[in-house]
């Protein structure tokens, strides 16, 4: 919610069929890349599900340093969307496809049909729907002449409509309606003030010192060494094939853009009881996408600004 909250529809609405295709496409190919290079280093062809976990971009951590990110407003925009519906997509792709794939392997909460799938993208449609009428309620309310005066009318509605948030990310949390949660964040927006975004850091703070509790059940520095760079050189793949149609500086940050932390903890621990060492190989994982992530924006930026200062002052020159 905290990622889409702030996305401008007029900066993302042309790079629609890039967010399409990289929520979609994107996920699946790369889970299947970082999948063939898991391949050789795990022996059960079940922890191959480890590459569904790490193949999303964390919307939290996105959604925590996108102040600091050196995108444009546009590619920022791309960005947020890209992280929050890949998100939930990942988590329902995880859990179907151990459902369907290792039946025997995996625990049974995990195992479904397509029936539950359907039910659970319905009830995601159906709390969408839910806040469409909402929205449209306060905002004819808004219009409305009627008493009370504005001001003490306006506060009023004000009111209701956090309060109809909270119950919406209650709702959204207890039956895991994570699709409809990130789509709600595109037109639900009460004024929120700084609280959203002091409410994300905090939770993106608490989220990495909880990854560092994990570590007490032992790592697997190796294997998790391989998760981390497969998953953040599929990023760059991915990244790269989708966002042709924006500029360069942007293209190379969004191939640069993986990040992990909250919810690939969340699909180790689903796993772990079936998949044993499944948090041993993701909590170190995520430590190195995230080194990666840093790495990589702090080396290649400052190249390329240095170069461009060079070649514009090569062209004042000439000029």
């Amino acid at each position: 919610y905290g990622s889409t909250y702030d996305v401008a529809w007029q900066e993302v609405r042309d790079d629609l069929p890039t967010v399409l295709t990289a929520v979609t496409a994107g996920v699946v190919l790369k889970a299947a890349l970082i999948a063939g290079v898991l391949w050789g280093v795990v022996a059960d062809p079940a922890y191959l599900l480890l590459a569904v976990v790490m193949a999303q971009i964390d919307p939290l951590a996105v959604s925590a340093l996108l102040d600091r990110s050196r995108l444009s407003q546009r590619g920022r925009a791309v960005l947020a969307i890209w992280a929050s519906f890949d998100d939930p997509v990942t988590v329902l792709l995880a859990a179907y496809v151990a459902g369907f794939t290792f039946a025997e392997q995996v625990a049974s909460p995990l195992r479904t049909d397509t029936g539950t799938y359907a039910l659970e993208l319905a009830a995601n449609a159906v709390l969408v729907v839910i806040a469409v009428a909402a929205h449209r309620a306060l905002r004819a309310a808004r219009r409305s002449r009627a008493q009370p005066p504005p001001r003490r009318r306006a506060v009023a509605l004000h009111v209701v409509e956090v309060v109809l948030l909270l119950v919406f990310l209650a709702a959204a949390v207890r039956y895991s309606l994570l699709l409809g949660l990130a789509a709600i964040g595109l037109f639900y927006r009460p004024r929120l003030g700084a609280w959203l975004g002091r409410a994300v850091r905090g939770a993106f703070v608490a989220a990495s010192f909880c990854l560092g509790l994990l570590l007490v059940l032992g790592v697997d520095l190796w294997r998790g060494l391989v998760l981390g760079c497969a998953a953040f050189a599929a990023q760059g793949v991915v990244g790269l094939l989708v966002a042709r149609r924006l500029e360069r500086v942007d293209r190379v940050l969004l191939a640069c853009g993986q990040q992990n932390g909250i919810t690939a903890i969340i699909l180790a621990l689903m796993l772990e009881p079936a998949l044993p060492r499944t948090v041993a190989i993701v909590a170190p994982a995520i430590v190195v996408v995230n080194s990666l992530h840093f790495a990589a924006n702090e080396w290649w930026f400052p190249r390329y600004e240095r170069r461009r200062a060079a070649v514009e002052g090569e062209q004042r020159r000439g000029l």
